[in-house]
This record gives C-alpha cells, sequence and structure tokens, in this order.
C-alpha cells in the first residue's frame, strides 16, 4: 500500500516527478505500477515533500512553544522560533490563541507549501523585538536571488515590529514561481508602527490577499513587483476587503504581473494612496483593475491621492478604474488621479467618484489612450485637465457637480472625443432673494451655476426655483438667463440672454407666504469651449414681495 501511496505523491508532487517525461505514466497496469513503485529510489528532497504533504492535508500542526517558545511577548523566543519556522515544510504552523511570540533575529522561513494559521490577528501574534536592521524580518524565499517560494498560505496572525526599522520590509515573499499562495486576515504593523515597508510581494505570480490590514507609517504598507520578469497571463495578484492605511505610501506597483485586481479596498490616511511605479519594475501589466469600491482617500500629504507614474523607459500598461472613490482632501499636489508625462498605455474610468481636491483627474501623458465615462465629479475646480494635450482622450457622459470647470480650453482639439459634459447645481441661498418690484433683478447665483460645453454645444437645461409672495393673490414670475463674462450680482438689473425669448415661469400664492415650485426647460444652442453663467431673473407679480428660496440647475450637453 505505501509504495502506491509513494508514487501517487511522487507523481503529484516531488520534483522527480514534475521532470519526468509523460510517457513513462501513462497507462500504466496495477502489476507495473507495483514494479515501477519498488524501484523508485527517492531523494531526501522528495521525501521530504511527500512528508510535508501528508502532514499538511491530514491537518497535523505544530505551534512554536512546541520548540519551547514561551510566547508571552516579553521573553526571547528566536532559537524556539527559527527551529519552528525550519519545520514548516513538513508540518502545518500554528500560533495559539494567546501567544505573542518575539524573535530579536529575522526569521527565514522554507520555500515550499508553507502553512501558518493563528486563531486571529488580535491574539496571534509574531512580533520582531531586536536591533535596528535595514534588511527583511520575515522572509520566504531564503531571501536568495532565483530562489522560489510556492504555496504560501498565511492566516489569522498579526505580524510586528517593536523595534524602528529604517529600510527593509517586515515581510518579504521573494520569487513566487507556482501554485496559489493565499494571504487570509493578516495584520502587519497596526499596533507598533515602527516597521519599514510591511509587506513585499517580490515577484508575486498567483497570490489571493483578503481581509488584510497592512500600514508603515514610515514607508510603504504593501509593495508588489516583479523583479523585471513577466509573469504571464495565467498569473494574477488579488487583493480583497482590506485595508491599506496610515501610512507614507499605501500601494507601490510595479509592472509585470498578468492580472492585478482590487475589490472592496480601502487606501486612505496615506501620504500617497497608490503609486503606480514603472521604475519599481518597468515591465508590461497584462491587466490592472481596481473595482467595486476600491477607495482612495487621501487626508495626509502633498501627492496625488492616484498617481501613474513612468520610468523614462515607458511601457505599455493596462490599467482599470471602475466603481471607485477618489478623494484628495484638498492636498497642495490638487488631483486626485495623475497620469505622468510619458506614461504609455491604456486608462480606462468608468463609474467612479472624484471629490474634494483642485482637479479630479490630471493628464499630462500624451502618450496614453484614456477613456473617461460615466463618472462623478464633486466639489472640483477641474473636473478634468489635460496638459499633456493627448489626442487620444475620451470623456463622454460625465457628471459635474459644484465644479466650476469641467474641462478646461484646452481640451477641446482634433482628435478628443469630449461628449455629454453634465451640470447639476442645488443652491440653497444663506437667506432667500427677495424683490419687492415688479421689475426683474438678478437672484445672483451665476457666480457658482456655470458650465463650458466640450462636444455640440447643445445644451438641455432645467431650471426648478422654491417661490412665495408675502401677498395673498400675488406671486412669481421668473426668467432664465445665461451670458459669459462675470457674472451679474444679486440685485443687479436683468441682463444676459433669455432662454427662450418671452420665457418665464409664474407662480400664484393662494394665501399669504405660500411657497409653490416653478421648472423652466430649454434647449440652448451654446459654443463648444466657452465658459457660461446661468442665472435666474426674477419679480414680483402683481404686487407683494416674492421670495426665491432654492434652486435646483441641471445642464446636460445632447
Amino acid at each position: 500500500m505505501w509504495k502506491y501511496l509513494t508514487l501517487f505523491f511522487l507523481l503529484a508532487f516531488s520534483s522527480e516527478a514534475q521532470d519526468a517525461p509523460n510517457a513513462i505514466f501513462k497507462n500504466l497496469t496495477v502489476q507495473q505500477a507495483s514494479t515501477l513503485a519498488g524501484s523508485l529510489t527517492l531523494s531526501q528532497q522528495a521525501i521530504n515533500n511527500i512528508a510535508g504533504y501528508l502532514n499538511v492535508l491530514l491537518g497535523v500542526s505544530v505551534t512554536p512553544e512546541q520548540y519551547n517558545a514561551v510566547c508571552n511577548g516579553i521573553t526571547d523566543d528566536t532559537n524556539a522560533i527559527a527551529a519552528w519556522a525550519a519545520n514548516l515544510e513538513f508540518y502545518e504552523g500554528f500560533i495559539p490563541w494567546g501567544s505573542k511570540c518575539v524573535t530579536k533575529s529575522p526569521i527565514a522561513f522554507p520555500n515550499y507549501n508553507i502553512v501558518i494559521k493563528g486563531a486571529s490577528p488580535t491574539v496571534s501574534k509574531l512580533i520582531y523585538n531586536g536591533t535596528t536592521t535595514t534588511g527583511d524580518i520575515l522572509y520566504f524565499g531564503q531571501g536568495t536571488a532565483g530562489a522560489g517560494t510556492a504555496n504560501i498560505h498565511l492566516e489569522n496572525v498579526d505580524f510586528e515590529s517593536q523595534t524602528v526599522m529604517t529600510a527593509g520590509n517586515l515581510i518579504h515573499i521573494q520569487n513566487m514561481g507556482g501554485g496559489v499562495s493565499t494571504l487570509e486576515n493578516i495584520w502587519v504593523g497596526p499596533y507598533f508602527h515602527s516597521n519599514w515597508n510591511a509587506v513585499y510581494l517580490d515577484n508575486a505570480a498567483t497570490l489571493n490577499v483578503n481581509h488584510f490590514w497592512f500600514e508603515s507609517p514610515s514607508a510603504d504598507a504593501l509593495d508588489i513587483s516583479t523583479n523585471g520578469q513577466s509573469a504571464g497571463i495565467g498569473a494574477g495578484v488579488n487583493l480583497t476587503n482590506g485595508f491599506l492605511i496610515n501610512s507614507k505610501l499605501g500601494l507601490h506597483l510595479g509592472g509585470g504581473v498578468g492580472g492585478f485586481y482590487t475589490s472592496l479596498v480601502s487606501l486612505g490616511g496615506n501620504g500617497q494612496d497608490l503609486l503606480y511605479d514603472e521604475a519599481l519594475s518597468n515591465v508590461t501589466n497584462l491587466q490592472v483593475e481596481f473595482g467595486n469600491f476600491t477607495s482612495f482617500d487621501l487626508v495626509n500629504g502633498d501627492k496625488a491621492a492616484v498617481e501613474l507614474s513612468t520610468s523614462g523607459s515607458a511601457v505599455q500598461q493596462y490599467v482599470n478604474f471602475a466603481g471607485g472613490w477618489f478623494s484628495g482632501g484638498g492636498q497642495s499636489n490638487g488631483c486626485d488621479l495623475q497620469i505622468d508625462t510619458g506614461f504609455v498605455g491604456y486608462i480606462t474610468g468608468i463609474g467612479n467618484t472624484f471629490v474634494n481636491d483642485t482637479t479630479g483627474i490630471c493628464n499630462k501623458s500624451a502618450t496614453a489612450y484614456e477613456n473617461f465615462q460615466s463618472n462623478y465629479f464633486y466639489s472640483l475646480t477641474n473636473g478634468i485637465t489635460d496638459s499633456g494635450s493627448d489626442p487620444n482622450l475620451r470623456a463622454v457622459n460625465n457628471n459635474f457637480v459644484a465644479v466650476t470647470n469641467p474641462y478646461p480650453l484646452s481640451m477641446v482639439t482634433a482628435g478628443r472625443t469630449i461628449l455629454g459634459a453634465y451640470s447639476n447645481y442645488s443652491q440653497i441661498p444663506a437667506s432667500p432673494v427677495t424683490n419687492a418690484t415688479t421689475t426683474y433683478v438678478m437672484a445672483g447665483l451665476g457666480s457658482t451655476v456655470v458650465m463650458q460645453p466640450q462636444g455640440s454645444g447643445l445644451v438641455r437645461a432645467t431650471w426648478q426655483a422654491n417661490l412665495e409672495n408675502s401677498t395673498a393673490t400675488d406671486g412669481c414670475t421668473i426668467a432664465p438667463v445665461y451670458g459669459t463674462g462675470t457674472a451679474p450680482s444679486e440685485g443687479a438689473a436683468a441682463t444676459g440672454t433669455y432662454w427662450v425669448a418671452g420665457q418665464q415661469g409664474q407662480m400664484t400664492s393662494a394665501t399669504s407666504d405660500a411657497q409653490a415650485s416653478v421648472t423652466v426647460e430649454g434647449l440652448l444652442a451654446l459654443t463648444p469651449g466657452a465658459t457660461y453663467w446661468f442665472d435666474l431673473a426674477f419679480k414680483a407679480q402683481g404686487g407683494g414681495t416674492c421670495y426665491l428660496f432654492s434652486t435646483t440647475a441641471n445642464l446636460l450637453e445632447q
């Protein structure tokens, strides 16, 4: 029986079997299999692979305490942890509830089939408390160039450094050459905030990171690089349900991954949330997608919340942002998303929200292909700027609310597709705007209700106003107008161009001070690239005093 089991595991998992020609093992009879198994001479590595896989498969786990570690958060457990780590090629590692295991030296883990589990990251901890070091603290791949790792599984553990680090990584997983590796419910750095880079995935291949919390106030929460090697279409890194927060840089992403995907990942409180950096690994990414409520919420720093950077020898990249949240926090850089000069590739942004900064998207590249569609821009000076004069930029059906300049004039050039500029403004004056005469005066809303058509110039405009008159049976009349140049102030004489000659909306108060809503619509033929203000001229009707309380303007370019 052991011979057949040995043969099975040799075929499935040993390095000898992986290198053997398939024809040797094809269509074996029982007698032939028995003879082959009996004649096999296994290397020590093959025996270790089989033994280790059996122990992991059967759930045979070992704890640091079984190697004489105390794990009380104070005692130096370095030697015990090193002995425990060395045997994790053969056993599943487990850090029990309440164990706080302290090492004063860096720990090298075996390369293959490593499983380390805890009860929970709040109660199962592995802590570095040695001298200040610039090297890596916990590393897989033995820190050796070319040494590969495969099938690494870390779960329910918190990794910390109580020693202030000045370089290096708290966790470094190097050259992930095969299998599927997983980091599940892993915390790195949230308690002591002393590590340098929290996690470095070096030459990452196929990896799932789920329910995580990484932070590093001094450096990067997560670095992902491929070390100049292209992982290929079959590889991929997935980040889901996690936090990259309170760090100098949240995510530092190089090139070369076969696919990189995020979902429900929050990056916030960082000096910069995402640096997509070709200098870290100047290799083409086959697909990078930040999707499904990935949020970039910058509140500390002077850089763009998200920056797509180039190393100077740019290679083609493919980046997609879908359903995300971008907030620059009004920092001095002024960009939620910045595309640097020389960046090459295809960039898509669909269904995202850009808020609270000078500019939502700053494009400085003249060599990328950008498609921004159905995004929401709020409380910005500029929606999308384009200092790179990129002829390949496409912006369609984006929604701008409280954005002074949705698109700059420079973007209206040959080769661009700028369609469907849309603005929505809701104005509630601090006190009602009043007019006690039957002569039109301006409401003074034009300084904030502005639009710059970018495509056809045909704008479907709707303006709704809530009005009342102080006298029963008297009313109010409004007439929407637009113009260029300086917008008129509140109470100024009526000016501008009426939407339609003679067009107006009226209401009559059934009783004194009874409010009513009036809506006026129009289709305006405007000049693309010109900036227009929009306002209401209003007057009392019959007598009394007309009060304008709140308005909503919708401006949609057809």
